[in-house]
């Protein structure tokens, strides 16, 4: 069958080949929109995934340290691996100054380490290992704070084998007295 000859001027013709193709344009440009639009939406589910990870999926406290170093400290870095190796989600802050740190979380006075750290609620100065970062969570004295004695331990509490001095820690309590521990 034989198609009709379009017997319109072609100023007609021209406009209706135009508002055909405009229609066509305007729906591939609805198609691309929906699809910038559903990318973008997955993009910023993500982003807030990511950005709320901690509040969706919370670290348990008893696997959550928090710790205060300065660049000067060339101890950190080995107490850091044996915690986290062992398990510790450390979320350390590496600051020029650890004075206004101290105030804020409320250390003791007499905590006076190169890296301070709160765990639980007590307040930690030196190299307390994660076992008894561990038992401290289990046993839950009353107290504020652990103290590492002596500087002779490594990150993981242990002696440096040069020093006979056996590494020692106290509990602290609210009333600033001093108890061997455990």
């Amino acid at each position: 069958m034989k198609k009709p000859r379009d017997t319109r001027p072609d100023s007609q013709r021209k406009a209706l080949r135009a508002e055909t193709s405009c229609a066509v344009e305007d729906r591939l440009s609805s198609r691309q929109i929906k699809l910038i639009a559903s990318i973008s939406a997955a993009f910023g589910l993500l982003a807030a995934v990511v950005v709320n990870w901690d509040q969706l999926f919370p670290t348990p406290p008893e696997n959550r340290v928090e710790m205060a170093w300065t660049h000067r400290c060339n101890c950190v870095k080995g107490w850091l691996k044996s915690l986290r190796s062992d398990g510790f989600v450390v979320q350390d802050f590496e600051l020029k100054d650890l004075e206004v740190t101290r105030r804020r979380w409320n250390l003791p006075a007499d905590f006076r380490g190169c890296h301070p750290a709160k765990y639980l609620g007590y307040a930690i100065d030196g190299h307390v290992p994660p076992a008894l970062l561990r038992r401290l969570a289990a046993e839950r004295p009353e107290g504020i704070g652990l103290e590492q004695i002596n500087n002779k331990a490594d990150h993981n509490g242990q002696g440096q084998g040069s020093s006979t001095e056996e590494t020692r820690f106290e509990l602290v309590t609210r009333d600033g007295k001093h108890r061997a521990w455990p």
